[in-house]
């Protein structure tokens, strides 16, 4: 009940996070593959929303208004020197994209992919996990990645447990037979 009145007020939890190392999070490369793996993984049915530096909007006051303008401009032809020093000005003052969508040293950036809520009867997290890996690993071949968040830890305790039970279950049945052969002298 707590968990449901939490979803209520504060959204799914059904978030993948997609972190991605670079020298510098703020160059043109680096933003150019978080726009790619954020353009292919918006096109999935099961993605309702991705927050990178690539897709977020930067609120700036003006004397008598508050303009609200894409922090990194869509168009990668738009991306001189000055707008990319506009874009580490920007970060630098905005203390939300710090620790949730570039970490502190600016050498790591994070895709947070918000997912539809699953339908339990029909929900198979594991195939739309192997998809993002594989667009991940398809934009940026060679680029290190690693993916956390609830959906993703749930398919990989599923997908450990199954492995698991596969190896422990004949061990465990292996070893009983052992027992009763020695404690009685016959498996049967």
């Amino acid at each position: 009940l707590a968990f449901e009145r939490w979803k209520e007020i504060f959204g799914s939890d059904e978030v993948v996070s997609i972190a991605l190392p670079f020298e510098d999070a703020h160059t043109a490369e680096a933003l150019d593959l978080q726009r790619r793996i954020a353009e292919r993984l918006s096109e999935l049915p099961e993605v309702a929303e991705i927050d990178a530096l690539v897709t977020v909007d930067d609120i700036v006051g003006t004397d008598d208004a508050l303009d609200v303008q894409a922090l990194v401009p869509p168009d990668p032809a738009d991306w001189s020197a000055a707008a990319l020093a506009r874009v580490r000005e920007r970060v630098d003052a905005n203390p939300l994209w710090t620790g949730s969508l570039i970490s502190r040293d600016r050498r790591t950036v994070a895709l947070q992919v918000r997912l539809e809520e699953p339908d339990e009867a029909t929900s198979e997290r594991g195939a739309l996990l192997a998809e993002i890996e594989r667009i991940v690993a398809e934009e940026g071949p060679g680029q290190t990645y690693f993916l956390a968040g609830h959906p993703f830890m749930k398919t990989e305790i599923a997908r450990t447990m199954q492995r698991d039970l596969g190896v422990f279950l004949p061990a465990t049945v292996a070893l009983m037979a052992v027992l009763v052969y020695v404690s009685v002298g016959s498996v049967a």
